[in-house]
Order: structure tokens, then sequence, then C-alpha cells
């Protein structure tokens, strides 16, 4: 029997379960299938993002343009080469669609105020609070109120000036009755723009169900003092709304604020009332909630949402390799204890003293992890000690994790890595820093299934290093950061990552190099993108290894690097 003699009905629910680069393959294989795509509207939601469809050449191709009559969800986020007119070119013949995510590019909200013009179906938005390169957002007389009113959910990315300090948002969103406001804060993300003598009102107030703020590694904000929020966006809410703020400052600390009336349910996260403050709190990462009062139902159902939320939001922490974790942690923090390993003197050979080395610790988890069926585990070295540490091959809890994060000071044996890609078949995920890193332990990474790969290293050799990662066909996402301060001259020729890494969309390289070493390797990789036809390489060289490492997009983020990680996006 032939895929192809199954009932209309089987493959309908086939397709709408499959990525839309699995749908657009299987819509150039057959004309059979390209028909049914069509005829049957089954694509909804077209998710771009972090993939080798993420570039205007796949929104260009005919298969985009028949599925667009009935694509309701567009999620273009990190697109790099999208422009206006490529977004109003895609959305002129979308007459269903009403969810729109163009955050992390060139898009601004002069862009999005022409393309909501042309598709008016839009309800939900998602995209950088940047007026390109204007300061004066009234000089080109857009009625920002009357457009935002249309809307029901809106995320903005930005800085802390604008979004924070700033009545703008509120003005702007001043009319609109939101269900949903997100804010994400990010460094070095637009121009802080000139003030709007309207914002000034002191009826100018946010309106909406929901308020999410993330603030990523930005420099210490304030936020509250008393029992006031601080924030000029926010002020006048605290009796409207029910809060929830979290703080953390690194992975192994955190601390939580939260409304009187969520004392008890936030008893084990050590709550602390947010009325009862007597200092002001400064942050570089947190997360505040606010629910608006009279529009939601405090019920069971809310308290156990949140509860996911904040399952999600912050890691929960092992102490021990005896205790159990729940199965509905599946994020979780780890911070090593220092093994007191001495080398031993005993022999069974009375007559003579014979010396041994002392035994690696193995980093053995089965016991905690006993009931899960996938991890996400970071695991901290805080000691350092010249005892290398080693994995067991039969460790179970190893062929459960989906991505892991070792930092730290730590030595790792011969056999770590080898360990590690040959038994972590879940594997996707790997984030490796703080360590000295030797490359003969990317020997192995053929053995494994990696997407996402992140190195934090010193005196990198990227020949060698290119070389060993373009046996892994799997990789989709490398990031690699070297904090050597001698210069390096030239980037070696990452054409075997092009040729054999076939998934592969961004490469992300930082290291202590001239800007004219940059500007030739930026060539060599449009040379290399225009020979293999990977028009969506997301190519990012830099030599300021400060601003990197604070940096926040959607091709880091899949790392966990951050304390605190953005709440749900729209949809």
């Amino acid at each position: 029997m032939r895929i192809t003699d199954l009932p209309v009905e089987i493959v309908v629910i086939i397709i709408k379960k499959l990525d839309i680069k699995s749908v657009h393959n299987l819509y150039e294989s057959c004309s059979h299938f390209k028909n049914l795509i069509c005829m049957y509207n089954v694509v909804k939601t077209a998710n771009l993002a972090l993939s080798t469809t993420a570039t205007v050449h796949f929104l260009k191709q005919t298969f985009m343009k028949d599925i667009s009559p009935h694509l309701q969800t567009l999620d273009l986020r990190g697109v790099g080469d999208l422009s206006r007119t490529a977004l109003q070119s895609a959305v002129r013949g979308m007459k269903c669609l009403n969810t729109i995510d163009v955050s992390y590019t060139n898009i601004n909200l002069f862009d999005i105020y022409e393309v909501y013009k042309l598709c008016p179906t839009i309800k939900n938005v998602a995209c950088n609070f940047v007026f390109g390169t204007k300061k004066d957002i009234k000089a080109q007389n857009i009625q920002w109120q009357d457009l935002f009113q249309n809307f029901d959910k809106v995320h903005f990315v930005g800085n802390a000036a604008n979004l924070l300090f700033s009545s703008l948002v509120a003005w702007m969103l001043h009319k609109a009755c939101l269900s949903k406001l997100q804010l994400t804060i990010v460094e070095n993300c637009g121009t802080v723009y000139d003030p709007v003598e309207e914002a000034n009102d002191t009826n100018v107030k946010v309106h909406s169900k929901f308020i999410s703020i993330c603030i990523l590694n930005v420099w210490k904000i304030p936020i509250f003092s008393e029992t006031t929020l601080t924030l000029p966006s926010l002020q006048h809410l605290e009796e409207k709304y029910e809060c929830v703020v979290v703080i953390t400052e690194d992975l192994n600390q955190n601390q939580v604020y939260v409304s009187p009336m969520f004392m008890k349910v936030f008893k084990s996260y050590n709550a602390k009332c947010i009325k009862v403050l007597d200092v002001c709190k400064h942050v570089t990462n947190a997360v505040i909630m606010l629910w608006d009062k009279a529009k939601t139902v405090f019920d069971d159902m809310f308290f156990k949402v949140l509860k996911s939320k904040m399952i999600n939001l912050l890691p929960h922490h092992i102490t021990d390799n005896i205790t159990v974790v729940p199965p509905e942690y599946d994020n979780c923090f780890l911070s090593v204890p220092l093994c007191d390993m001495r080398a031993s003197s005993k022999n069974t050979v009375t007559f003579k003293k014979q010396r041994l080395a002392p035994q690696c610790p193995i980093l053995n988890y089965d016991t905690v992890f006993q009931q899960h069926k996938t991890i996400h585990l970071t695991m901290f070295f805080p000691s350092n000690t010249n005892i290398p540490v080693t994995l067991s091959p039969s460790s179970q809890y190893l062929r459960k994790l989906r991505s892991l994060y070792l930092t730290g000071s730590v030595l790792y044996s011969k056999s770590f890595f080898y360990v590690l890609f040959s038994c972590c078949q879940q594997l996707e995920t790997l984030n490796v820093e703080d360590s000295p890193w030797c490359p003969n332990q990317l020997g192995h990474i053929a053995l494994s299934r990696l997407k996402n790969l992140r190195l934090v290293n010193r005196q990198s050799n990227f020949k060698a290093m290119f070389s060993s990662l373009s046996e892994c066909s799997t990789l989709e996402n490398i990031h690699i950061l070297d904090s050597h301060m001698q210069q390096c001259n030239n980037l070696a020729d990452p054409s075997a990552l092009f040729e054999k890494c076939h998934n592969l969309y961004c490469i992300s390289i930082c290291v202590n190099i001239s800007d004219s070493a940059i500007a030739r390797a930026n060539q060599l990789y449009k040379k290399l993108k225009a020979k293999y036809g990977k028009w969506h390489m997301h190519i990012a060289l830099s030599s300021n290894f400060s601003q990197v490492s604070h940096n926040y997009d959607p091709y880091c983020h899949v790392f966990n690097l951050y304390p605190v990680k953005p709440l749900e996006q729209l949809y």
C-alpha cells in the first residue's frame, strides 16, 4: 500500500502535525499531495522562525502563495532579510491572517502600520519597538492609538528607556482593550525616542487583562519601591492588578514577590509580600506578571495554569543524588558538590605500598530522574577541582536528556564527551562554558543527534572545530564564543559546515578579531550562502565578547542561558 492510497482524512491529520518545512517537502513531492494541501486548506500556521525556511526566498515560493489565503498565523521571528516590501508582498493574499510575529527583524512600527492597511484581519502582533531612523514618532502623523485599538494581543521587544521608563507604550495603547500585553526588555534594541507630550497625561493608562514583562540581562533596573511600581508605563495600576514579580541574578538564586492574595499559593517559593517592601529593587533579570482583578477569575484553573507558568519559568533545584524529582519538573538546576577524592594507598600486598590515581567521580542521577521521560538540565560546578568528572554508559538518565547546560570550574575526563554523545540520543541542545575545552573532545560528535551547540572557550582551533562539527549532519544552530585576549588574524573556512549540515540555519562566532578580518569573513560567508543556496543562514560575527554574552535573540534563546526565560508567545 502506498501513502497516496491512504484516505484523505488520515493524510490531512498527518499533515496538520508536520512543521512548515515538512509540509513544503510533501507539497513538492507530487501533484497528489500538492492538490490535497491546496484543496483542503490544511495549513493554518506557518512557522518560518529558526529553520532553513527563515528567508524571504521561501516567502516568495509558489507554496507560500498557495497556502496564504487560509493562513492564520505567520511566525517570521529573526528572518534577517525581511523588508517592508517583502512583507507587504507576502501578506497581500492572506485574507484570514490574525497573528503575525516579526520581532527581531528589520521591520519597524511604521512597517506594521503599512502592513495592517493591506491585511486588516490582524489582531495579534509581535514586533520590535522601533520607529526607524526618526526619533520623533509623531513626525509621520500616524494615529497610533487608532491603529492599536484594533488589536487583541501585543508583544513589544525593545530597550528599557522606551518600554519601561517612558509613558510611550501607555499612550500608544490607551484606546486598546487587550487580552494580553507582553514586553521583552533587551539591551541595545533601538533608539531612545523623544517623549510625546500627550503621554504625560495622568489619564493615559494601559488596559489589558494580562501584562507580562520580561527583563533579560539588562543593566540594573529599579522596578518597584515600597508599595509602588516605579515604571512609568505601569504607574497607577497597583489597585487594579494583582502582581507576581520573579527576580533572579544568577542560576542559583531566585526572589519572588507577590500581591497579598498570592502569599499562600507561593509559600513554597518563600515569596515576600509586595505591599510591605521598604527597599528599592534593582534587577538585571526579572519577570513581572500582572492580572486585572476585574477581568480575571482567580479559580482553581487559574492557579493550575499559574503553577505551570512558574514551573516553566524557574528551574527545580536539585540538592542531592537521592531525592526523586516529580516528573512535572523537567527543567532542573543541579549544583554539583565538590567530591573529596584522594589517592588511595591501600593494597593487598603488605610489603609494598602502591600509589593509585584518584578515581574520576561519576555523575549519576538515575534515582533523581527515575520518573522522567525528558529532562532539561543545568549542571553548575561551583568549586574547582583537579579531578576530572566522568559519565557512565549505564546511566539511564542520560538517555532522557533533551538539553544540557554545563557551566563552572570543572575538568572533563577523556571519555566524558564520548559517553555523552553516544548515550544521549534525545539530546538536542548542548551548552558548554567556563571550562577548558580540547578540540579532540568534539571528535565523537558525529555519534550524537545535536541540533543546537554553544561553546564558550579560550584559544579555539576553528579549523579543527569546523571539521569536527561538519560530521554532525543534524546541527542547526552553532554559537562559539572565544574569550581569549590574543587577537585572531583570520577565521577558518566553514565550507564543510555549509556542505554537510543540511539543516544549519545559524552560525554565531565571537572572537577577538579585527574589523577588517570580520569584513573578509562576512564576504566569504556571503559567497558560501550563494554557492550552496542557503539564503536563510543567519551569520553573526563579532569581536565584542561582553556585548554578545549579554545579547538576547531567538537564536540564543534555545540554550536557556538566562536565569529567567521569556513567557509563552502570543500563539
